[in-house]
């Protein structure tokens, strides 16, 4: 004849409490850890043609003749930065004798998502390329959710490099989208071929990061988890407090249904 026996009705109350209590934990680990990851998206892929969904240069084809261009970008830090690049240029070879100015903006976009602090900073570091150009101005502005939260005039007041460092600007604490704009314009010399360029490469590139609102900041291990790394910190965290369960259940007498 088969038997069963059955736990204690407090022993059983106490197991399901722990069992709860541990489910309650691996759920806060991993809420946790997908705040910490959510920040910024790599920005839109570049394209020729401008678009609310694309990272692109603009020209001003009226005036100017445009070169090769190309704009790319990283994200950093697991998620908390960015990290911009590109390059492009143009010259007044189809109007030597009529015109002068020639624009060129470059346009980097994106989106963005959770909670990234109120603070960010911005640095940068690249070249210009003058070739018989009289003057040249230049800002990189920074939107975020569609409004302008920063400037910087990026013309150096000698040489060719420009360079920002740590620039601290208020952002809000929920970002959607972002948008990093580089706007130049070039006073070509009438009558001779005049090139204006600039180069921003990855090693140097425009970079972007958030700073955390709170006192105490994560553990910088933590955004630069993987997917992987979280789910087989999950399946650890279980089988931890399932191997922790057995151990009290067998130390309370706890016993299990037999023959």
């Amino acid at each position: 004849m088969r038997s069963h026996m059955t736990a204690p009705t407090g022993n059983l109350k106490s197991v399901r409490n722990r069992t709860s209590l541990a489910w309650h934990v691996v759920l806060l680990a991993l809420f946790a850890l997908s705040q910490a990851n959510a920040a910024f998206n790599a920005p839109y892929p570049y394209s020729q043609q401008r678009s609310s969904t694309a990272s692109y240069v603009d020209f001003d084809d009226n005036n100017c003749a445009s070169g090769a261009a190309n704009l790319g970008g990283l994200v950093t830090n697991g998620g908390l930065g960015l990290s911009l690049n590109g390059g492009a240029s143009i010259n007044n070879s189809n109007g030597l004798g009529g015109y002068s100015s020639c624009v060129m903006n470059f346009v980097w976009q994106g989106t963005a998502s959770g909670t990234v602090g109120t603070t960010a900073t911005i640095s940068a570091n690249f070249s210009f390329t003058l070739t018989n150009v009289a003057s040249y101005s230049c800002s990189l502005t920074v939107y975020a959710n569609g409004n302008q939260v920063t400037q910087s005039n990026c013309a150096p007041s000698s040489g060719n490099t420009f360079t920002l460092t740590n620039l601290n600007f208020t952002v809000p604490a929920n970002w959607t989208t972002y948008e990093v704009v580089l706007a130049t314009t070039a006073s070509m010399t009438s009558g001779v071929l005049s090139t204006f360029g600039v180069s921003i490469p990855g090693t140097t590139s425009i970079d972007i990061g958030t700073v955390s609102a709170s006192t105490t900041p994560a553990p910088t291990a933590v955004p630069a988890l993987s997917p992987a790394a979280l789910g087989t910190t999950a399946i650890m965290l279980v089988l931890l407090a399932g191997y922790a369960t057995l151990r009290r259940d067998k130390r309370a007498g706890v016993p299990s249904n037999r023959d």
